[in-house]
């Protein structure tokens, strides 16, 4: 598979009461044609920062202080707003994870996709009026032309996450973003979306990243997977590695706190002791520490360098996986 991204040594840091505080660090990883990635972690462990991050659409105190985005070869960080925004939908396009308020409700579904055909491909207002009816048709929206006229409100929510998806492969990009697009619905309709995902990824050869806190939902969509805590990656691998073979203790305590229906009646639900670290706190060490049953004296003074396994399995911690094993 090609190379489609390559994001290197990203930092995001946030201007707050005149105080910087470092809000994701150290991210690299890379992403194929194809392929499906997973960004797993707790809320507040810095996924969605990272993704608009890359996104370029960060909140007005936000900043990438230090790395770079390399998207088929070009530094899409030193690009100019104007070229970012014509990638921005064309090439990448992001899903949101609350399709209740992405919509604007004043504005019909047929305004929605016109606009954004418009936008990034021309063509005039009945090429894009055709094209919006096809996507709508190829989500699984019926009697499209008549629901074109509709307004958000009129639709569910699943059929109003149905309608980001049309929006965001409208114009047919290479990388999509999937910020949790079914936290907000029910099971039925969450499993919906994820099988026209599946459909829409394998017809159109796209990579996805997945951003997710549901482990189900990871292992099922996923090839790659990376695990988040704290602002930092702290581990990576193939779903196989991550979700049979994990090195790192956040992995494993997440593993451990994730519903087993078969093997889980009649038991407690493990729990990972403690919270995240917010923003204003400043570690020094590991960001798990405090909250990780292997830590010992070196965790809470230096930040772990990266232990390596087979095929690019990492992992962020002093302790490598068989010594976590012995424990």
């Amino acid at each position: 598979m090609d190379k489609l991204m390559e994001v290197n040594n990203l930092k995001t840091v946030f201007k707050l009461n005149r105080k910087i505080l470092t809000a994701i660090q150290d991210i690299n990883f890379e992403i194929y044609s194809g392929e499906v990635l997973g960004v797993v972690g707790e809320s507040g462990s810095g996924k969605s920062l990272m993704m608009k991050s890359i996104m370029g659409i960060l909140p007005n105190n936000a900043m990438i202080e230090e790395g770079q985005v390399l998207y088929k070869g070009v530094n899409i960080l030193s690009l100019e707003e104007k070229e970012k925004r014509k990638l921005r939908g064309k090439e990448i396009s992001m899903i949101f994870q609350d399709p209740m308020t992405a919509l604007d409700p004043l504005r019909t579904v047929e305004y929605h996709l016109k606009e954004v055909i418009l936008r990034h491909q021309g063509g005039g207002k009945v090429y894009s009026r055709k094209k919006a009816i096809e996507m709508l048709k190829k989500v699984g929206i019926r009697n499209a032309e008549e629901r074109m006229k509709q307004y958000p409100h009129e639709f569910s929510g699943g059929m109003r996450q149905r309608v980001l998806i049309a929006m965001a492969l409208s114009c047919e990009p290479s990388l999509l973003i999937a910020d949790e697009p079914v936290t907000a619905l029910d099971v039925t309709t969450q499993l919906q979306i994820l099988n026209l995902l599946k459909e829409l990824q394998i017809e159109h050869q796209m990579a996805i990243i997945l951003i997710s806190h549901d482990l189900g939902v990871t292992s099922d969509m996923c090839t790659r997977v990376i695990i988040m805590y704290g602002g930092r990656i702290m581990e990576e691998g193939t779903k196989n590695q991550i979700f049979f073979h994990p090195k790192h203790p956040y992995t494993k305590a997440l593993l451990r706190s994730s519903m087993d229906i078969e093997k889980g009646i009649g038991r407690r639900l493990y729990t990972i002791e403690g919270y995240p670290p917010s923003l204003n706190e400043y570690l020094q060490g590991c960001p798990f520490e405090k909250r990780c049953r292997y830590a010992f004296e070196k965790c809470r003074d230096k930040v772990p360098k990266y232990q390596y396994y087979e095929d690019g399995h990492r992992a962020l911690c002093h302790l490598r996986g068989e010594e976590l094993d012995e424990r």
